[in-house]
């Protein structure tokens, strides 16, 4: 069963003027005589109100077409494409500057080649990026970059077999020397070569020159003169020299090479002069110009028709903004008027709030010593408990002193003849003294262990330590009770907060059966000290419930009925609640206690603390068969939820 706050006030309204008071008749009066007739006017007002949106609608419309067509953005992002075509025109001159080095057997620069393709990449892409702008550049540009891509392809393969070529070349231009020089020592080794040696040399030097001739123009006319002129020197006779041999077939093999090479340098060079790059641009540029200059025309056209329509724009609003000033000092006017009899209502308002305050402060100023009050008056109740809790292990600690006492004597005796026969020792007295002193020490020690002195005292140390600890228990969790910090919030654990208040009321639980079954819930956030105050005035209500009961028991319950709330169930096996007393049991000041044993606080107090955590308590009782609480309580309340109370 839930009930409504008990503790919850009334709510105050404030009143406004009546008419029959002063001033109040005439007032409303005089605004009837000066507002409008309701016929006619509300639906002229209406209209016009309408009218004017629409026209600034349609006026805002008309400037905001204006000014989106003059807008640069576009313009600007077709500079861009004008100034990545140019770049692409480049691009295509640098190559076509590159083949003809090439072909005059100039080295190309890697470093160069690599510049011109990050340049090609990056200009095709600005392209692409900004093509939405043009309708000719979107049409053709994925040609253009096709061809641009293909022509960029074949130039570094061309650039590859070109070098490949030329350092064929070189080789053979190397070697020609050598065989020269093996054909000298030949003849110095054997004159009557010369005639053989001197045609060898004629068919050798013939072979360098139509390779020199074929690098310069590998036409089909010089393929022939080549292949003839390598055959012959194939065929001529052979001088006699160990190491003409290897050097001639070296220099034909690489002349074979150069010639392969060459040939595939001149295919590629004819497959890049068919390839279309450098018109298509020409052709897309020229055109992308024109519709430039279309573009600009009519952004010209725009501009000045926007510089028209400001200026009526300016002309109308000046009109609109003098009859504003109008009607703003009509409206300052009547807000004077205004002004002056809010002032007056506001006076009112503000005497009426400091009453209204000064109740409320009042008011919680009491409840606040209310809770107080029943919070002492619960622990004067077991104050009387709590003193005989603590002489139980405070006995432990002084028959634990009192016979350590008696000890301690007969260790002080040993300890001193110890130090006497220890300064014997250190000083060299005679053997007699020496043993008579050595003979009191054992004395007094076997006297010690005789009585069993060491471990007597350990374990008495150890009584005494478990009754202080015992004492230090009881009263840190009946300080944790009383403490008067109820403002702070924290994460609690409900069972740990359970046993904390079992351990303050065990005293009124010695002949009562408490029964925990203490499923696991999460960690809440609470104010921990007010939820010890309802636990304890639940669990303090049970105790008295089943007193006098033989078979007195209390159940003490935790689960989580969902991931985000916690319920506390307070169960016994008592006298019950009568039924027309159940739904008062929250109400202040009403118990069924005898006079005197009670204030009628303690379950007021409980449920405005259950409410101020976001949660509910709820109570389910018969009469004679015992009663049930239940908790229920969130796991993260609301911010500024927890509120002291």
């Amino acid at each position: 069963m839930t009930t409504q706050s008990p503790l919850a006030g009334g709510s105050d309204t404030l009143a406004t003027p009546h008419p029959g008071r002063r001033g109040g008749t005439e007032d409303s009066g005089r605004k009837r005589a000066s507002q409008p007739g309701p016929i006619g006017g509300g639906t002229l007002n209406s209209a016009k109100m309408a009218a004017i949106t629409v026209l600034a609608v349609v006026l805002v419309a008309g400037l905001a077409f204006l000014y989106y067509k003059t807008d640069i953005g576009e313009f600007r992002r077709q500079v861009q494409i004008a100034s990545h075509l140019r770049e692409l025109k480049d691009i295509d001159t640098r190559w076509e500057s590159e083949l003809l080095r090439l072909q005059n057997d100039s080295a190309s620069t890697p470093l160069a080649a690599a510049h011109a393709a990050e340049r090609l990449r990056r200009a095709l892409q600005g392209i692409e990026d900004e093509s939405s702008v043009s309708r000719m550049v979107s049409y053709s540009f994925p040609e253009l970059k096709r061809a641009f891509n293909d022509k960029a392809a074949l130039m570094e393969k061309y650039r590859i077999t070109a070098a490949e070529a030329r350092q064929r070349l070189d080789t053979a231009l190397v070697t020609a020397p050598d065989i020269n020089k093996s054909l000298r020592q030949a003849l110095l080794s054997n004159p009557r070569q010369r005639d053989r040696i001197t045609a060898f040399e004629q068919s050798l030097g013939a072979v360098q020159a139509e390779v020199l001739r074929f690098n310069l123009a590998p036409d089909a006319t010089q393929i022939g003169r080549l292949e003839a002129r390598l055959a012959a020197l194939r065929q001529a006779e052979l001088p006699a020299s160990p190491t003409l041999g290897p050097l001639l077939e070296k220099f034909l093999a690489t002349v074979d090479q150069f010639y392969k090479a060459k040939l595939a340098e001149q295919e590629l060079y004819n497959r890049l002069q068919y390839i279309t790059a450098g018109p298509r641009l020409d052709t897309l540029t020229s055109a992308f110009h024109r519709e430039l200059e279309a573009s600009v025309q009519e952004k010209e056209l725009f501009r000045t028709a926007l510089i028209t329509y400001a200026g009526v724009l300016l002309i109308l609003l000046s009109h609109i903004g003098a009859q504003l000033r109008q009607s703003y000092l009509d409206i300052a006017a009547a807000n004077a008027a205004l002004k002056e009899a809010n002032e007056g209502l506001e006076r009112r308002v503000a005497e009426r709030t400091q009453e209204l305050s000064q109740a409320l402060k009042s008011l919680e100023e009491s409840q606040s010593m209310l809770v107080q009050s029943e919070k002492m008056s619960s622990l004067g109740q077991m104050v009387a408990g709590v003193a005989h809790e603590i002489n139980t292990p405070l006995a432990y600690v002084k028959n634990s002193l009192e016979t350590v006492e008696g000890q301690i004597s007969g260790m002080s005796e040993a300890l001193t003849e110890t130090e006497k026969l220890l300064r014997m020792l250190r000083e060299g007295a005679d053997e007699q003294t020496f043993g008579r002193q050595f003979a009191l020490v054992n004395s007094a020690i076997t006297r010690l262990k005789g009585h069993g002195a060491p471990e007597d005292v350990a374990k008495l140390v150890q009584d005494g330590q478990y009754g202080i600890t015992q004492i230090a228990e009881i009263v840190g969790n009946l300080r944790n009770f009383s403490r008067l910090d109820r403002k702070k919030v924290d994460r609690y654990n409900v069972a740990d907060g359970l046993e904390s208040t079992l351990s303050i009321a065990k005293h009124m639980l010695k002949s009562i059966d408490v029964k925990k079954q203490y499923n696991p819930v999460p960690a809440i956030t609470c104010s921990p000290s007010q939820l010890n105050q309802v636990f304890l005035n639940l669990i303090t209500n049970a105790a008295q419930a089943t007193e006098g009961r033989a078979d007195g028991e209390i159940r003490l319950t935790t689960r989580a009925p969902d991931p985000g709330h916690v319920e506390i169930e307070v169960a016994d096996n008592g006298k019950g609640i009568p039924a027309d007393a159940l739904p008062k049991i929250f109400d202040p000041f009403f118990t069924t206690k005898e006079v005197g044993k009670g204030t009628g606080l303690g379950l007021s107090i409980a449920y405005k603390i259950v409410e101020a955590h976001g949660g509910r308590i709820s109570v389910d009782s018969k009469a004679g068969a015992g009663t049930r609480f239940i908790v229920r309580l969130p796991v993260h309340p609301p911010d500024d939820t927890v509120a002291v109370v």
